[in-house]
């Protein structure tokens, strides 16, 4: 075995590993996601705390926290679907560590023209990037959302 396609298979191997902690990242933003509205529901439907009450009885507070539990949702939908994406890439990666093509792992991630072959790639970030980027906004909007809520009980 070459110098090159080691250093070819290394490349295709920390990719992947690369990716597979991407993949632990983008499932924490899920799980987080989730929680928000999860516990603002269970709260919100079951709770019986002066918190509660005032929250219900305020209108402002209630949208807020119903746009908040929205956000979120949305996010995890978001997030999700770029997680499956993810996932498929690196299945589509993983063939190129027999064959030594650096070329074609690295444009199924970012996109471009193979340099032998001229096949264009649209990769996972350029095409799907927009539903992590997206997803990664709403959960900031519905995490702002929520804290202004509490802080609405915190602050005098």
């Amino acid at each position: 075995m070459s110098a090159v396609a080691t250093n070819k298979q290394v490349y295709i191997k920390t990719l992947i590993e690369t990716l597979e902690s991407d993949k632990k990242m983008v499932m924490l933003y899920i799980t987080l996601a989730l929680a928000i509205p999860v516990l603002t529901t269970k709260e919100v439907v079951f709770g019986e705390s002066q918190v509660l009450t005032h929250i219900k009885q305020d209108a402002w507070m209630l949208y807020t926290l119903s746009l908040s539990a929205l956000a979120c949702c949305f996010s995890a939908f978001l997030t999700f679907l770029y997680f499956h994406r993810l996932h498929i890439n690196i299945f589509a990666v993983t063939p190129c560590i027999l064959n030594d093509d650096a070329d074609t792992a690295r444009l199924t991630i970012f996109g471009g023209t193979h340099p032998t072959t001229n096949e264009k790639f649209e990769g996972l970030w350029p095409k799907h990037g927009w539903k992590y980027t997206a997803g990664q906004s709403l959960l900031y909007v519905g995490v702002v959302l929520y804290v202004l809520v509490l802080a609405e009980f915190v602050l005098p």
